[in-house]
């Protein structure tokens, strides 16, 4: 399945209702604010997804700056579109590490939780750096580690009980970048002379916790997945809930932890 469908389907709806107000709400808010800050005229947002930080953006921002917003794959920047409707925010597809736009076109450059995902992080980075206008910034932020995010650690364990029999690693990919010197070197490498990372650290709404296992089940590359593998994602589900609720309960609430990359160019 090609890269850009793979966050296609059902899963950008499952994304959005179950995970975005437990892990994302929070972190999109505060990026924001912190965009607004540079005081910039025009925004690149990549890895978009749902639109949650666009949205966050366009609520900051007002009209006093144009938003450009992409992702890789169509679907979610449609979703994204139909969630946002903003006049000032314009939805495209493209690819984090081959931009469609012309150099220095951008005063800030934004990426909440994908940087983890992309194939080549320093491609995506050094483009970033490319669309920059001079003096111009790059903010992106990854989950810092399992340790500091419980609610991983509750999600490994219930998907484990879940498939026994699994090689699938579930949680490796969103703690990829969870150490600070990796996060420089790749700024550094991608030509960013002032390199900053802080730590940024939330405690979740208490959800059900189906609703957490329901997130990630359906909203996820997981379900891909099971569905490769020939798992029944209900059945799955089920297991996943029950594990979870052995764990906390009824209700889940964690900890968390993220890094926020602030890179300038000169």
């Amino acid at each position: 399945m090609p890269e850009s469908k793979a966050f296609g389907g059902t899963i950008p709806g499952f994304y959005d209702r179950h995970l975005g107000p437990l892990l994302f709400t929070q972190f999109a808010a505060n990026m924001a604010l912190r965009v607004a800050g540079l005081k910039p005229q025009a925004v690149l947002e990549v890895a978009c997804g749902t639109g949650i930080v666009t949205k966050a953006l366009a609520r900051c921002l007002g009209r006093n700056a144009q938003i450009v917003a992409t992702d890789l794959s169509p679907e979610m920047v449609e979703f994204a579109r139909k969630a946002v409707n903003e006049a000032q925010v314009e939805f495209r597809s493209a690819d984090a590490m081959e931009l469609p736009f012309t150099d220095e076109s951008f005063d800030v450059v934004v990426c909440q939780f994908g940087m983890m995902l992309f194939p080549d992080k320093i491609a995506a980075a050094r483009e970033a750096h490319r669309v920059l206008k001079h003096e111009g910034t790059f903010l992106f932020s990854v989950w810092g580690p399992p340790v500091s995010n419980p609610w991983s650690q509750l999600l490994e364990t219930a998907f484990e009980e879940a498939l026994p029999d699994s090689e699938y690693p579930f949680m490796p990919a969103p703690f990829s970048l969870a150490d600070p010197d990796i996060l420089r070197d790749i700024a550094v490498s991608a030509g960013f002379e002032s390199v900053t990372v802080e730590e940024v650290d939330f405690q979740s709404p208490e959800i059900p916790v189906r609703e957490l296992a329901t997130g990630f089940v359906h909203g996820t590359l997981i379900s891909r997945h099971l569905k490769e593998l020939g798992h029944n994602p209900d059945q799955v589900l089920e297991i996943v809930t029950q594990s979870l609720a052995n764990q906390v309960g009824e209700m889940a609430s964690s900890h968390l932890h993220a890094l926020v990359v602030i890179a300038k160019r000169n």
